[in-house]
């Protein structure tokens, strides 16, 4: 700048005859103290790289009704009703979103494109023919996984599946096992051959898919509630819900090896070692195996809420729980004896659609809502409301971030809609730096919900 050989001489002046002036480096400008004069503010302000915090973009955050809405439902070419929207992890294409629907499709859009721009294409591809509840990328480029109501896994190679709406020849395997919907699926980091799933039925399968489509691992009945004390039972006890289903499954991000589930009855979170050979193989396998924590949100209560989903960060060091009790509950996974660390309330969660998602660095929280509006948390600041993100009109149900754009989300809504919500462009141009200075990850109206957020001892 103009200005700043100025300013160096006028500091220069001051410096004894005979000493060398120096130049501070950039990496000694971030290490220095706080400055003690105004020049040296002045110099350290034009030297060290300016920071961005999220919290100053999170109120910018919207949703272009023209450009960032997809339509599913209502035609004969669209599909039905989205149930969870995913971004890509792969670096080829960190902006491709996948999309599961209720009629058994897969849907692939790029989120880098307006929704009906000339060159937007929807790979799209009918993977079940019942409900898809939940789908995983693989770690292997160009693969995904998919759980369905039918009761079955599958593993797609994502090039062979086209843009029809029948898709066999992309199918690479069909996996067997359960005897319920499969409600969620879940790939083991770093490994191409391994995932697991948790179905209605209350088991949770683990498949190498160099062995088949059989399970070479299962836990059964692993989230059964504690029966009723004589007490309970004289009072009516628990109601009869007569299936004690896996809501969710969840690799932590590890070299523990530790696999999560989550149970819709007993409101357990608990904590597996997921190495092949800890537990029962396949159908005979019913050798009772022992978690190796459990997490209870609802410990005390008379009748536990279900666990609705479970979502990590990218170290695996803090796990977010969704809870039928309109509840988030944030965990330390390297810690999980010290229990939740944090509670986050103000959206309505009144069914086990409405799910959760924690940001890449484990700062922010996302969730849908029964009241059709999207809910971010600030986890570090506890005692702030909620900003608000409305334009669903109906129940918002699947969210996720965006790993390679820290102020990009998306949700899917009962409305039939998938929303993408960016900071507005405007706040995105005058931003330094959304890159690598940004210290945080992060279009609809955006306001603050008050007396949302909470921590570990709030009501």
């Amino acid at each position: 700048k103009t200005s700043a050989p100025s300013r160096g001489r006028m500091q220069h002046s001051h410096t004894p005859q005979g000493k060398a002036r120096r130049t501070p480096s950039r990496a000694a400008a971030r290490d220095a103290p706080p400055p003690r004069t105004f020049f040296a503010s002045v110099i350290n302000r034009e030297l060290a790289p300016r920071r961005i915090s999220v919290a100053a973009l999170l109120p910018e955050l919207s949703c272009d009704e023209d450009a960032d809405v997809y339509t599913f439902g209502g035609g004969p070419t669209q599909a039905g009703l989205p149930f969870c929207p995913r971004y890509c992890p792969w670096p080829a294409c960190p902006t491709t979103l996948g999309v599961a629907d209720e009629d058994g499709c897969m849907t692939l859009v790029d989120a880098a494109q307006p929704a009906e721009a000339p060159d937007q294409r929807r790979w799209r591809w009918r993977a079940h023919r019942n409900a898809v509840f939940d789908f995983a990328w693989s770690p292997a480029e160009g693969r995904l996984l998919t759980a369905s109501g039918d009761q079955t896994c599958a593993l797609w190679d994502i090039s062979r599946c086209g843009s029809s709406r029948d898709a066999g020849e992309g199918r690479l395997l069909l996996c067997r096992g359960h005897r319920g919907s499969v409600k969620s699926v879940a790939a083991r980091p770093a490994d191409p051959h391994v995932f697991a799933s948790g179905s209605r039925d209350g088991c949770i399968l683990v498949y190498d898919v160099r062995q088949g489509g059989e399970p070479v691992m299962a836990l059964r009945g692993v989230h059964e509630p504690s029966p009723p004390s004589a007490a309970k039972r004289k009072r009516g006890g628990l109601p009869n819900v007569g299936h004690h289903g896996v809501t969710a499954v969840l690799y932590l991000l590890d070299e523990r090896n530790v696999l999560a589930t989550a149970g819709g009855t007993d409101g357990a979170i608990k904590l597996w070692d997921a190495r092949l050979g800890g537990a029962g193989r396949g159908e005979r396998g019913r050798r009772a195996a022992q978690p190796l924590s459990v997490l209870a949100p609802d410990s005390g209560r008379e009748r536990p809420h279900g666990i609705i989903s479970l979502s990590t960060d990218a170290s695996g060091g803090r796990l977010l729980a969704s809870s039928t009790d309109h509840t988030l509950y944030l965990y330390e996974t390297v810690r999980p004896e010290v229990g939740e660390v944090g509670r986050y309330r103000g959206h309505r969660a009144g069914t086990f659609y409405v799910k959760s998602s924690l940001s890449a660095d484990g700062r922010q929280a996302i969730s849908g809502s029964s009241d059709g509006a999207v809910y971010v948390w600030q986890l570090d600041a506890p005692a702030a409301p909620p900003l608000v993100l409305r334009g669903h009109s109906a129940e918002a149900t699947g969210v996720d971030w965006c790993a390679s754009d820290p102020t990009q989300l998306a949700s899917c809504s009962d409305d039939g809609t998938v929303r993408v919500w960016r900071v507005a462009r405007g706040a995105a141009r005058n931003a330094p730096s959304l890159g690598a200075n940004l210290r945080a990850p992060g279009r609809g109206d955006t306001e603050a919900a008050g007396g949302g957020g909470g921590g570990p001892n709030s009501a």
